[in-house]
């Protein structure tokens, strides 16, 4: 798990570039992939993810905004697309989900840019 002084020095160690990536891998391990298969549906709402982002900030000690911005980066990257009020997965994912897998970040980007 990353701890607070690990996510705030991401910035200072490693460039723009690389301190997005670990955030959107971050919130991908701890918030998104978890939540699914919490709800178990390959969709979710913003309620459900603040819940869970609360939950995760709280337990690692980190302030929600600095990993606020991971939901909009993923959606970004077509990990998670916005439909009306919901958020749900790339359909390339579905089978991960259905599987019930733990999905990683650099998997689940290689599956969605295919």
């Amino acid at each position: 798990m990353t701890s607070k002084n690990q996510l705030s020095n991401l910035r200072k160690e490693k460039g723009k570039y690389a301190y997005s990536t670990e955030n959107r891998i971050f919130v991908w391990k701890n918030i998104i992939w978890p939540l699914l298969l919490d709800v178990n549906r390959p969709w979710f709402t913003l309620k459900e993810y603040r819940t869970k982002r609360d939950e995760v900030s709280y337990t690692n000690q980190i302030p929600k905004d600095k990993i606020g911005k991971g939901l909009i980066s993923l959606m970004f990257k077509g990990l998670v697309v916005k439909e009306k009020e919901n958020y749900s997965i790339d359909e390339n994912l579905l089978p991960y989900f259905k599987k019930r897998i733990i999905l990683e970040y650099n998997i689940a980007v290689r599956e969605t840019c295919i």
